[in-house]
């Protein structure tokens, strides 16, 4: 028979670290190694979260923070979804990525029910409420 551990694994030492390793580094925190976490995570993980950062340019190549990895930590959210919301600046398409990133950080359930039309889930409604949009928007510019 399976059992459960004993102890739950602490969260910090099963999860994503980019967005706590990003807030750190913002915050002049440049030693991650000696940092004193409560529970430290692996090492790997760390490693992963500063390529990962890395990749997104939010670091130079001496691990310092660049213009775009600080305006990248005022975002409260993932690192991957902050570097897509300043690229979508260039294209002119910031409405629709930052309403993107919503749905993508949306820790409610994955269905929405509307009591006239039914279930959708959170792409469905998504495509709804953007169909919607765009016809408001056509209609303005005409």
């Amino acid at each position: 028979m399976h059992e459960l551990d004993q102890d739950t694994v602490p969260e910090i030492q099963r999860t994503n670290l980019g967005m706590v390793v990003l807030m750190l580094k913002s915050l002049g925190i440049n030693d991650l190694i000696g940092f004193d976490f409560l529970d430290p995570p692996p090492g790997d993980t760390l490693i992963r979260a500063l390529d990962l950062l890395y990749a997104l340019g939010a670091f130079n190549d001496r691990g310092e923070l660049t213009k775009m990895g600080r305006r990248m930590a005022e975002f409260p959210m993932d690192p991957a979804l902050s570097k897509s919301i300043l690229a979508s600046e260039k294209y002119n398409c910031t409405e629709e990525v930052r309403l993107r990133c919503c749905f993508c950080c949306c820790p409610v359930a994955d269905d929405f029910v509307c009591p006239l039309a039914g279930s959708y889930d959170r792409f469905d409604a998504f495509g709804i409420w953007f169909s919607l949009l765009s016809t408001e928007t056509e209609e303005a510019r005409r």
